[in-house]
């Protein structure tokens, strides 16, 4: 079954090719360039899975976490960070991630990823 996944990045050419390869996997893919948009998409979709960013300008991506996990408990999320120790990611992991991702990821760690968490019970 096809997933339906929101993939949130600042940067324009990492969620451009993220979402090309994870369509190419078989995904159906939303992207948003910022937490507040991707916070707003959140009250009109239903992903399956949230990919996001966690150092971003507006909305950062853990405090985007905190507030899907208190609206939206059993919506998946994996935070990706390019941060070089980590600390945001571990944070992440503590707000209820099913799994992390450092910058820079290849394709298939991506899409492999994506198809774990997506397929947890």
């Amino acid at each position: 079954m096809k997933q339906v996944i929101l993939f949130v990045d600042d940067d324009e050419s990492i969620t451009a090719i993220s979402k090309q390869i994870l369509t190419e996997a078989g995904h159906y893919v939303l992207g948003a360039s910022s937490g507040n948009e991707a916070h707003a998409l959140l009250g009109i979709v239903s992903p399956d899975l949230l990919i996001t960013d966690l150092v971003m300008p507006d909305l950062e991506g853990l405090e985007l976490i905190r507030l899907v996990v208190k609206s939206r408990p059993d919506l998946r999320v994996i935070p990706i960070s390019g941060e070089f120790e980590m600390l945001f990611l571990k944070v992440a992991e503590a707000f209820g991630a099913k799994a992390t991702l450092q910058k820079p990821f290849s394709p298939n760690q991506l899409v492999e990823t994506a198809s774990r968490v997506t397929a947890m019970d």
